[in-house]
């Protein structure tokens, strides 16, 4: 793993638990069900920053509305994207978002759970349980 990548990694953990002690603003998640299929839609305001958790597999994200600035932590690299967009994440992946308008980013998953609490326990890491991965190497290396 190369060094900016460790960097990054514990740079954008310890952003992600500054921000945690700051007043939260509030985003809207609609959740969407399909037969093995579960759509999370999250509706930002402009101005919003926000730190997601990191997925166990490959995500396909699609942003529907507006302009949104991803961060990956992996490649320091930021990029700027505008509806209608359509990319995929890697697996263990941890991305930083900045909406410049309203955005509507959906995320889709392959399930057949419709709780929420279940899908989020099968499909995100806590930071703990990958920082002990990458203890373990039982990780890829992403950097």
């Amino acid at each position: 793993m190369t060094q900016i990548a460790k960097n990054n990694r514990r740079n954008l953990i310890d952003l992600e638990n500054l921000f945690k002690q700051m007043p939260q603003v509030g985003y809207v998640i609609n959740n969407h069900f399909a037969e093995g299929i579960y759509a999370r839609e999250r509706l930002a305001t402009a101005d919003t920053l926000i730190i997601g958790k990191r997925h166990r597999h490959q995500t396909m994200s699609i942003l529907l509305k507006g302009t949104l600035s991803v961060y990956n932590e992996e490649t320091n690299s930021v990029k700027h994207i505008q509806a209608p967009y359509i990319w995929v994440t890697e697996p263990y992946a941890k991305r930083m978002t900045y909406s410049h308008t309203d955005t509507i980013l959906m995320t889709i998953h392959p399930t057949n759970e419709i709780d929420v609490d279940e899908i989020e326990k099968e499909f995100t890491i806590p930071e703990e349980e990958y920082q002990l991965m990458l203890k373990q190497g039982d990780t890829k290396c992403l950097g």
